[in-house]
């Protein structure tokens, strides 16, 4: 893959001109057409002034190259905001970001007008700048199952399930993101932000560094550069999309700081802030939890620690759909013991059941999304199998389960790194009652006691008759 890193020599060199791997273009921003001159280049990084280019003219000239204007990685930069050292941290996270993008399929693209316009532009037809949106993978969604967390996570109401599918509005959508990190499937995807695109920039950026860097979260939208020394954008499509596990998996991959930026503090027009705030508060809890001081991840700008917390250590997908559970399993490792919370931003769940209520229905497992609960067999018993590892703490289970007022099933909004490492457990189990014809299993015996509490000592005869034969056997 070969990432060309372009920057506009406009009035003075970014960085210097010993910045490394930059191809200088005088005048850039003001003309994108000369990028032309760049030859060979699979992927894109663009290092621009702010509020000097006109993105749609960058966009029309990127796609003549044959590359992917939504993929196009680019740079902020100005004289104020340091040496050559930082614009070289920041392009490394940058080329490694595009070496990974994947190209955007039509579905994934939506043409916007562009609200600033240059004077040139005035004199002609406006040109869209084209954003990009997410896209569902139908075989992938389990709408069917009656899964519906986009729907709910959704601010714009953009997602709404109907009849066991999700249907999606693309102009309503505003490219957050919150679904694409919310989907329990994985099953939401979007070319502006992905886990491989996530991973690979702080891995670069940490390596780059010749100290320790802070990484900071914020919104594409966002208006300015992140204050203070040491500290590194990780644009977003939306703040509010960036799970309480991510600044915290930052400082497992050699980080000294990482934090959230408010959408407000970053200048987005979306105003996410109660969900941001209490993504921080999850990723400050597990610190605290962990015996780790809170302020690494700050909820304003600090210095960044002189020393990072960890030495960088190994993370498979810490922002893929379980990333969160393999980041908390890998802190726990690290301290040496539990780490437990509970909070309403919780992006994991346990699942607790009162095996006095339960009728072991399992309809619980047929609306599960992420397969954390399953029915299995022991012999002649029937177990409710639930795996932490898996659990997004969506809220699937105790909205369908029939004995749910009477306390059958809970779902918390928990993180709980004991539950998570250990493997798959058994919730209830229970024997069946089986047909005195075919030999088949009828149903749960917990099922036909709740049935027979349910018809009383008036219908005797017909409990029995239920209790003896299965659907297929009764007319015999």
């Amino acid at each position: 893959m070969n990432v060309a890193i372009v920057a506009c020599r406009e009035q003075s060199d970014p960085g210097g001109r010993d910045a490394a791997g930059l191809t200088f273009v005088n005048e850039l921003c003001a003309g994108p057409r000369k990028l032309a001159s760049v030859a060979g280049a699979d992927r894109l990084v663009l290092v621009l002034h702010r509020n000097r280019y006109v993105l749609a003219q960058v966009q029309k000239h990127t796609r003549e190259m044959g590359i992917d204007p939504v993929g196009v990685q680019i740079v902020h930069w100005d004289e104020t905001q340091g040496g050559s050292h930082r614009l070289g941290v920041m392009l490394a996270g940058a080329a490694a970001r595009a070496a990974v993008t994947v190209d955007a399929t039509p579905q994934q693209v939506k043409p916007v007008l562009p609200v600033r316009l240059n004077r040139r532009a005035l004199l002609s037809m406006p040109r869209p700048v084209y954003s990009a949106v997410p896209e569902i993978d139908r075989d992938a969604c389990v709408a069917a199952e009656g899964c519906r967390a986009c729907a709910v996570e959704c601010p714009k109401e953009a997602y709404a399930w109907s009849g066991g599918r999700i249907d999606y509005d693309k102009e309503a959508c505003v490219s957050c993101g919150r679904c694409v990190t919310t989907c329990p499937a994985g099953a939401i995807a979007t070319p502006a932000i992905s886990p491989s695109m996530v991973h690979a920039a702080i891995k670069a950026m940490v390596e780059a560094a010749s100290e320790p860097v802070g990484v900071a979260f914020m919104c594409s939208r966002r208006s300015e550069s992140p204050p203070g020394p040491g500290w590194y954008p990780l644009e977003v499509p939306c703040a509010a999309m960036v799970p309480g596990t991510w600044p915290i998996a930052a400082l497992i991959l050699g980080a000294g700081a990482a934090r959230i930026v408010p959408c407000t503090a970053a200048g987005c027009s979306l105003a996410h802030d109660d969900v941001v705030t209490g993504n921080m508060d999850v990723a400050r809890a597990l610190l605290e939890a962990s015996g780790i001081e809170p302020e690494l991840v700050p909820q304003s700008w600090r210095d960044v620690a002189k020393t990072p917390p960890f030495a960088t250590s190994t993370l498979v997908d810490p922002f893929g759909v379980e990333g969160a559970h393999e980041t908390i399993v890998t802190l726990a490792a690290l301290v040496e013991h539990e780490v437990r919370i509970e909070h309403h931003r919780s992006p994991t769940g346990i699942v607790e059941v009162n095996t006095s209520t339960c009728t072991m229905c399992m309809k619980c497992v047929s609306v599960c999304p992420a397969d954390a609960l399953s029915q299995e067999r022991d012999g002649d018993e029937l177990l409710l199998t639930f795996d932490a590892a898996r659990c997004t703490a969506c809220g699937q289970c105790p909205s369908v389960c029939p004995e749910v007022a009477r306390g059958a099933i809970e779902c918390h909004q928990r993180i709980d790194s004991t539950a998570i490492s250990a493997g798959p457990t058994t919730l209830n189990r229970a024997t069946a009652a089986r047909c005195e014809i075919c030999g088949e299993a009828i149903a749960p015996a917990p099922m036909m006691e709740r049935i027979a509490s349910l018809l009383g000592n008036e219908h005797p005869a017909t409990m029995g008759y239920l209790i003896r034969r299965c659907v297929n056997c009764r007319g015999s």
